[in-house]
C-alpha cells in the first residue's frame, strides 16, 4: 500500500480520471503545474502545512478541493487509493524528495 516511499511506481495517466472529483488528464496536469511552485516555496513539510497550502491554492484558483487534492494524491503515490494517513505519507515523502515528481507534472 505504501510501496511508493522508495520508488514511485509506473502508472497510467488514467488514474487522474475521477468522476466525483471532476478531474481528467488535462485539468490534473494544470493542477500539478499550479502545485509545483507552491511546494517549492514551502519550508515546513508538516501535515497541516501541506494541507493548508493545497486548500489555499484551490480556493485562490476558484477550484473545489478535489481538483487539486486528487492529482496530488496520484502524483505522490502513483495509486488511486492510499492509506488513510495519505497526507502523512506525503509529508514523509516530500521531506526526502521535495518536488521530485515535478518533471512528470510538467508533462516531461
Amino acid at each position: 500500500m505504501v510501496d511508493f516511499f522508495d520508488r514511485l511506481p509506473e502508472y497510467s495517466n488514467t488514474l487522474y480520471l475521477h468522476k466525483k472529483m471532476k478531474t481528467n488528464e488535462e485539468n490534473s496536469l494544470e493542477a500539478l503545474q499550479l502545485v509545483v511552485p507552491v511546494f517549492q516555496a514551502m519550508t515546513e513539510w508538516s501535515f497541516q502545512a501541506i494541507h493548508d497550502a493545497l486548500l489555499h491554492l484551490a480556493e485562490a484558483q476558484g477550484l473545489k478541493n478535489g481538483r487539486i487534492m486528487w492529482p496530488v494524491r496520484v502524483a505522490v503515490s502513483g495509486k488511486a487509493t492510499t492509506p488513510a494517513a495519505r497526507w502523512s505519507c506525503a509529508t514523509s515523502w516530500a521531506r526526502r524528495r521535495p518536488c521530485a515528481g515535478s518533471s512528470r507534472a510538467s508533462g516531461s
